[in-house]
């Protein structure tokens, strides 16, 4: 909504940019107060991709983006934890460390499961090998019980969802509907690839689930209600047209 109210003065630093970053930085650092990083990272993603594709001059948000990643990464050194998980993902000779424990044996599922996998229900890695494994690691347990051809599967189907949102966004004419679809595109592309990156080994351990899959109530109904809104602006546009030609 700010966004679209702002649109005339976007690369106004005084009166565009920096109410706008305000705003940000109170959300995000809501956020941050419940100590849940990962998803700082998807709310900053979120903010930067928004005034991207509404023509903000990226030399404005160069200073922003600089502050907040440094900020992001003293957040991540200064924690013992997520210090100890960054190490730990550089450290590839920790094949027997209890650190390494979750990214190991995800990837011993995946091999376990091979090209078709060894069945549903049938995985062994969720008995305790792989801790968080019906949210943080559920990918691991797809890739052991449906294999490689099921992991396909399912990245063809979150594939689809984003590309559906993305044909909205091409679709409305209105700035705060395509915003606000934009933002839930990139939440759940960004989430997806996070998790999955997360899962494979590609990245240090964030702790996000991976859209509409992984257990936790909250985190489903917030994507769904996201994907609800997303779906009543395609309504809303569907039938202005009819009401146009009626």
């Amino acid at each position: 909504v700010v966004i679209e109210r702002k649109q005339n003065v976007l690369n106004s630093l005084t009166k565009g940019i920096i109410p706008i970053f305000i705003l940000g930085l109170i959300v995000i650092g809501l956020v941050l107060l419940g100590g849940d990083l990962g998803t700082v990272a998807i709310l900053a993603i979120i903010f930067f991709i928004t005034l991207i594709i509404n023509q903000v001059k990226l030399r404005m948000l160069l200073i922003p983006a600089c502050f907040g990643v440094t900020v992001f990464a003293i957040l991540a050194l200064t924690s013992a934890s997520r210090l100890q998980r960054i190490l730990s993902f550089f450290n590839r000779s920790c094949a027997n460390s209890d650190d390494c424990w979750q990214s190991n044996n995800a990837l011993y599922a995946f091999a376990h499961g091979g090209l078709f996998g060894v069945g549903i229900g049938n995985s062994t890695a969720k008995w305790s090998w792989v801790p968080a494994a019906e949210n943080d690691f559920i990918f691991a347990i797809i890739g052991e019980e449906l294999g490689f051809i099921g992991c396909l599967l399912v990245l063809f189907l979150l594939g689809l969802v984003i590309f559906s949102l993305e044909r909205i966004i091409r679709t409305t004419n209105s700035i705060f509907a395509k915003t606000a679809t934009v933002s839930i595109l990139v939440w759940i592309a960004a989430q997806t690839c996070l998790n999955i990156g997360v899962t494979l080994g590609l990245l240090p351990v964030f702790g996000l689930p991976l859209p509409f899959i992984s257990v936790g109530g909250t985190a489903l109904i917030g994507t769904l209600i996201a994907v609800g809104v997303a779906l009543s602006f395609l309504h809303k546009e569907d039938t202005e047209i009819n009401g146009a030609y009626s």
